[in-house]
């Protein structure tokens, strides 16, 4: 595991040390995994969301019938 060293103001130090105090994580370190891990998920949520209105919008992947789809693998790649 690597060690990283962040400058945080005086709030969010507060908020960290409150936060440990309290029990409601195991440590300093355990509260920003989580964080980091909660900003991961976002991400990834946020993708997909951006996906879906793709979809919505016609930009998606188009289903195709399997004769359909033989044409167009035919069509790009030649003859299977």
């Amino acid at each position: 595991m690597t060690t990283i060293s962040i400058p945080v103001n005086s709030q969010m130090d507060e908020f960290i040390e409150e936060q440990v105090s309290m029990g409601n994580v195991a440590s300093k370190a355990d509260l920003i995994r989580r964080a980091i891990t909660l900003y991961k998920e976002e991400q990834i949520l946020s993708e997909i969301l951006k996906a879906q209105r793709e979809i919505s919008d016609g930009k998606g992947l188009e289903f195709l019938g399997k004769e359909d789809f033989k044409n167009k693998i035919e069509k790009l790649y030649g003859k299977l």
